[in-house]
């Protein structure tokens, strides 16, 4: 094998990270050119046609990355797979798990992402909810009651009240502009003001704001039960991360004390591939370890 001068070793690193660096920092942020392009395109094509990479990443109105920050974040990761599969087995290889990475490598950071902003809402709907009950309280309708809570609400809250209010101000039936934000928002918190919605209002009067309020009620009582199971479960979370930290500092911790025990793994064809699959199996452990994490947070 030939061996790698360090200005190419930089060289990819720096353009991996400074592609995710950019990803991350311009997510949510659309340029406006292409947002009216993209704009004529669905009113020409009567709303059925959209371009295969927001399709393949699944960048819909609700994804907190645009689409230049997936790109971005598709060459970052592109990048890291090619140097990684170049430097422990073959650069002809590497190439086409480099493509792999571009076209898969958006999609993973998009769906983190929204689970993050739907972990968010979550986290801080009980204030939001507080804060829209007492503005109906004092009288107001629903529409400047969401924009009232929205302005004191922290994200994603905010953003979501407000996108609600504006589908109501154009004429959009409360229920269903309800349900579009349990759409963009999937969660039981969602779903259940939405049917307290439904039926605030089906009754109206006094008896719908003693129903929000009672909806509010059970929201404060599941927060209180996850965060509950969350403090019992914090050992066994703080244990699998541990354990999986374990392999990444004792390899650190031997090449920083015994380099020459891994040089057969860098300079014979078989250390190699035993490193590669090695590498491969510890993300799909590591991707488990997640699962399981992912699966708590989400009670």
């Amino acid at each position: 094998m030939v061996p790698v001068q360090p200005a190419l070793i930089g060289v990819p690193v720096f353009l991996a990270v400074f592609s995710l660096f950019v990803a991350l920092a311009s997510r949510g942020r659309v340029n406006p050119l292409l947002e009216a392009f993209a704009r004529g395109r669905v009113a020409s094509d009567g709303g059925r046609r959209e371009s295969f990479f927001v399709r393949l990443w699944n960048l819909r109105g609700e994804s907190s990355l645009g689409l230049e920050g997936a790109v971005l974040a598709g060459a970052a990761a592109g990048t890291a797979v090619f140097f990684l599969v170049a430097a422990l087995l073959d650069p002809l290889f590497a190439a086409p798990l480099a493509v792999g990475g571009f076209l898969l490598g958006p999609r993973a950071l998009n769906a983190f992402l929204y689970r993050q902003r739907i972990k968010a809402f979550r986290n801080t709907v009980e204030f939001g909810l507080d804060t829209l009950l007492t503005a109906l309280h004092i009288g107001l309708p629903m529409e400047r009651a969401l924009r009232e809570a929205s302005a004191h609400s922290p994200e994603p809250i905010r953003t979501e009240f407000l996108r609600v209010a504006e589908e109501i101000s154009k004429g959009v039936p409360e229920p269903e502009a309800f349900r579009n934000m349990a759409a963009r928002v999937p969660c039981v918190e969602a779903e259940e003001l939405c049917e307290a919605v439904e039926l605030y209002v089906k009754v109206g009067g006094p008896r719908a704001l003693e129903l929000l309020r009672q909806v509010l009620t059970n929201l404060r009582d599941g927060v209180s039960m996850r965060y509950q199971v969350h403090q019992h479960t914090r050992g066994a979370k703080t244990s699998a991360v541990m354990v999986t930290l374990i392999p990444v500092g004792y390899m650190a911790f031997m090449l920083a004390f015994a380099p020459d025990l891994f040089g057969p793994l860098l300079t014979t064809q078989a250390g190699r591939v035993s490193l590669f699959v090695a590498v491969l199996v510890f993300f799909a452990g590591l991707g488990l370890v997640l699962n399981i994490l992912r699966s708590i947070e989400e009670f």
